[in-house]
């Protein structure tokens, strides 16, 4: 799922934007931002504006099947949204191109940008502290240097400098971001829980933000390390029954807390695998229809 997606400012000025209503924008936004959350990828990691099916569609917006019909006449029209032929599912056929990232947004590009900043860090406190070292060692001062070789003072600098350089006491270096404190607590075993089933490094601070934060909601709720354990560890009910389980997709923080209770009541009932797509009308569902709609359109390019 992703948090953000791209809204040009061009669309101010976009002729086929321009002429749809406030209602359809409204609506039009929303399936930009279905698009983000759903977040359907080829298997490159590419991102493919994948949605559902209209009936899902109108339900994730809050709207009629009415309602979305008449919006959804509009954007075919102008090319914004399609539908595939085969199993209902409509796709917005510009997403991909226009919500690519960047080369230098890439992880190998943002990762390379922090191993240099990190660098520059460590290299400003070396050189911080070996001018701080040689100034205790001489037992001066800059500014006492200075006065002294401005006044020729008689003083003898061998007398008001120590026998021996005082210690220099190390400064306690703060705990890598995102670490969880040394203390074994059950929040931190917790996390540790949330770190091994998302498969999320803890090392990175963005990442133990997350899993905090689905830490306390689940603890919240009195769900267990050991119900997220049993129920997304490899062989669990993700991997077996839920769409992004069986399309080899490990749960994100957020979706423990979302999709929990839909695997407790499978343990409890056994019913029905979960996926995004139709419900027993022939068609392909879940991960099934998602590979079939990339086999089909995995040549279209920008269409």
């Amino acid at each position: 799922m992703k948090y953000w997606v791209k809204l040009y400012t061009e669309i101010k000025r976009d002729a086929d934007m321009g002429s749809l209503t406030w209602a359809q924008r409204g609506i039009w936004s929303y399936l930009l931002v279905l698009a983000g959350e759903l977040d359907n990828r080829d298997e490159d990691g590419a991102e493919t504006g994948l949605l559902d099916t209209p009936e899902r569609v109108a339900w994730h917006l809050r709207l009629t099947p009415d309602e979305l019909d008449d919006a959804l006449e509009a954007f075919k029209v102008r090319g914004m949204v399609m539908v595939d032929e085969v199993d209902g599912m409509l796709y917005l056929p510009n997403y991909a191109r226009r919500q690519r990232r960047a080369p230098s947004d890439r992880s190998a590009a943002v990762t390379e940008r922090v191993k240099r900043h990190r660098a520059q860090a460590v290299d400003d406190v070396k050189r911080d502290g070996n001018e701080l070292v040689t100034s205790l060692k001489r037992g001066v001062t800059s500014s006492e240097s200075e006065s002294e070789s401005e006044t020729d003072t008689e003083t003898d600098i061998g007398a008001i400098a120590p026998e021996s350089p005082p210690d220099v006491v190390p400064i306690e270096s703060e705990p890598e971001p995102g670490r969880p404190p040394d203390k074994d607590t059950p929040h931190r075993r917790y996390m540790a829980v949330v770190r091994d089933v998302t498969m999320l490094s803890l090392d990175v601070e963005q990442n133990a933000k997350r899993v905090g934060r689905a830490v306390r909601g689940l603890r919240k709720a009195e769900y267990t390390p050991d119900d997220v354990m049993r129920l997304y560890r490899k062989g669990g009910w993700w991997w077996r029954e839920y769409w992004k389980g069986r399309n080899g997709q490990p749960p994100t923080p957020e979706e423990l807390a979302s999709t929990i209770e839909q695997g407790l009541e499978y343990e409890r009932n056994g019913s029905a695998r979960a996926s995004p797509g139709g419900s027993g009308n022939g068609r392909l569902t879940g991960a099934a229809a998602r590979d079939a709609f990339l086999r089909r359109h995995s040549g279209d390019g920008d269409t």
